[in-house]
């Protein structure tokens, strides 16, 4: 069994005061297959030179609320099992777009075995070191991924699947939320690699739970011979959006019950 990290819950509120004289743009569209016509659902929308995003939803449709000097600016679209397509902004209004699937996951098969199943152990539990961030944990304000490091210390010459995670969340455990799990490989450098997970997986946090547990038997995902990252990915879609309200100082100043839009589980 291996045991994922911890996923913290972080507080961030932010403060505007004044208007931005840019206008605002609403572009909205959908994603999906160029073989199926299916939807795309959970697929990751990003501008490529900043870290401003969000997520498709269940229907595959995205709203993307950003300032018309963005409408220039490039987006990135990518989701696990499809090939990445790069936009400029303007072309994702009201617009469907169409991304191919790559063959290899098309082809993919799992096999798994229970009769046969090996003693299972727990890789690497957590400890509070060992993390690496890709993108901002910034309350909730766009998509980011947190990643966690796990060598393979396994001796021997025998082959190891991936069995059950466990996630753990630090409150607020009030709010429920899906988000999205996937396992990499990871560079001689230690960085993230190449996706071992080729399916869209959805992990759904249920209200008032302090963690999540998640089968990965049937994935049939063998523990790369070195080592591999497995990270979690919240989503930018409408069930995911919660209020909090909280009293901030600024200097001698107190601003008492501010409201702030979160995105759960904010990492």
């Amino acid at each position: 069994m291996i045991k994922f990290a911890k996923v913290f819950v972080c507080i961030g509120v932010f403060l505007s005061f004044g208007y931005s004289d840019a206008q605002k743009s609403m572009p909205v569209g959908e994603l999906r297959d160029d073989q199926t016509n299916k939807p795309i659902v959970y697929a990751c929308l990003i501008f490529t030179k900043t870290t401003y995003g969000t997520t498709s939803n269940e229907q595959g449709r995205f709203f993307l609320q950003v300032d018309s000097t963005l409408l220039q600016e490039k987006v990135r679209i990518s989701c696990i099992g499809y090939h990445s397509k790069v936009l400029p902004c303007y072309k994702l209004s009201n617009k469907t777009i169409y991304l191919s699937p790559k063959m290899d996951a098309l082809v993919q098969k799992y096999v798994y075995d229970p009769e046969n199943k090996q003693p299972s152990r727990t890789i690497n539990p957590f400890s509070g070191k060992e993390w690496v961030g890709l993108g901002n944990f910034s309350g909730g304000a766009y998509p980011s991924v947190l990643a966690r490091y796990y060598p393979n210390d396994f001796k021997g010459d025998k082959k190891h699947d991936l069995d059950q995670g466990t996630i753990f969340f630090n409150p607020p455990y009030h709010v429920s939320s899906k988000f999205k799990l996937r396992v990499l490989g990871a560079s001689d450098d230690l960085s993230p690699a190449e996706t071992l997970l080729l399916s869209n997986l959805i992990v759904q946090s249920e209200k008032n739970n302090r963690k999540v547990q998640v089968s990965l038997a049937d994935y049939g995902i063998q523990v790369p011979e070195n080592r591999f990252f497995i990270d979690v990915e919240p989503l930018f879609i409408h069930e995911n959006r919660f209020e909090e309200q909280f009293d901030i100082r600024i200097g001698d100043t107190v601003y008492q019950d501010v409201s702030t839009i979160r995105y759960g589980p904010v990492l």
